[in-house]
């Protein structure tokens, strides 16, 4: 081979080593610029610094990461433009929000729409809908309509799912009536997670609601008397048990929330939540696992559960700690009987080197 020969060789490698690297920064400095407005849209200070709309598309775009299809869009807007002041859709924004989770997104995208961005259970929408009348209040539900759209699946563009829905919301006000999306015909549930994938997932979990300041609750469930079950009903029962439980925190919490099935008889929960949201959603659980009639061989079984609640960053600051104190109180629980809730309070003073210690049960 010539030296000119190697020398074309040589040059062909290094350009194509150039435009390799080339189009490595180009997507780099992409996934940067992405980044740097999803922060400045989530966290502007004002509506100035970010467009409503804009911000509602990054959150879209944001949550439709998350596993499950029940991410909800509803748009709410005066049936007509004088029926309600401008006030009085600030207001509206207002008891909206107070009545929704932390989690939730509520925004005034214009002067007379308000938009709410939620998960819930695709089945449940209409639940969600009368929900929200009962927060704008008796006098004032009246004058608003109400339009929601499914916003689950990443293959949707959110500008597309909020054009659907202002679509809809139009309509909606022609008619005078709310637009509902129509339920799918399959339940649909929030993964369970096992033993050997749980923890990545939980820590995926956390991480990604953390990121927005928002309270994460995890709520350490154990199936009481577990033992004496196993030894008068045997390991066959004790399966039973383990998959009726697990249907019925599928059941109860919400499409977006996380649930594990950490061990035998052991279970984990975790949502965004504060304290005392947590609190009532572990009083929820109870009833439902004490509702079951579970079928094995010589009949049914009944079986109740202990809950014990610690929120993130009110209790610990990180994963692994906040993991420890819902633990401590789920024994703290079940030393005071079947079928209780406990949350842990907030270190105080003079408590030793563990300074935290649990509230008072609650029996549900």
């Amino acid at each position: 081979m010539s030296g000119l020969s190697q020398l074309l060789i040589a040059c062909a490698q290094v350009f194509l080593v150039a435009v390799a690297a080339f189009a490595v920064t180009c997507l780099l400095m992409s996934l940067l610029k992405y980044d740097l407005r999803v922060r400045a849209a989530r966290y502007a200070p004002d509506s100035s610094s970010a467009p409503p709309e804009e911000l509602l598309r990054v959150e879209i775009a944001d949550r439709q990461k998350r596993p499950g299809p029940g991410i909800v869009l509803f748009l709410l807007s005066p049936g007509s433009a004088d029926s309600v002041a401008p006030a009085g859709v600030d207001h509206a924004r207002a008891r909206l929000a107070a009545s929704l989770r932390t989690s939730d997104l509520v925004l005034q995208l214009d002067d007379l729409t308000l938009a709410a961005l939620l998960i819930c259970r695709p089945q449940a929408v209409d639940v969600v809908a009368g929900r929200l009348r009962e927060a704008l209040g008796r006098a004032e539900s009246g004058a608003w309509r109400l339009a929601a759209v499914l916003a689950g699946q990443p293959v949707q563009r959110p500008a597309d799912l909020i054009a659907e829905a202002r679509k809809r919301l139009a309509l909606a006000r022609q008619q005078s009536r709310d637009i509902l999306p129509e339920p799918p015909s399959k339940e649909v549930r929030p993964p369970l997670f096992g033993p050997d994938n749980f923890l990545p997932e939980l820590q995926r979990y956390v991480a990604y609601y953390r990121k927005s300041g928002a309270s994460v609750s995890l709520l350490s469930i154990a199936v009481d008397n577990l033992d004496r079950y196993g030894r008068h009903y045997g390991a066959h029962a004790l399966e039973n048990v383990g998959a009726a439980v697990s249907s019925a925190l599928q059941q109860n919490i919400r499409i977006g929330d996380f649930v594990a099935h950490v061990r035998q008889g052991s279970f984990l929960a975790c949502l965004p939540a504060r304290m005392g949201e947590a609190e009532s959603v572990g009083r929820r659980l109870v009833r439902a696992v004490r509702a079951l009639s579970i079928p094995f061989e010589r009949g049914t079984l009944r079986v109740t559960i202990s809950i014990g609640v610690a929120t993130i960053p009110e209790h610990a600051p990180r994963l692994k700690a906040a993991l420890d104190c819902s633990r401590r109180a789920l024994s703290q629980a079940q030393s005071r009987g079947p079928g209780r809730v406990m949350v842990f309070s907030a270190p105080q003073a003079g408590r030793g080197a563990e300074g935290i210690a649990p509230q008072k049960a609650r029996q549900v």
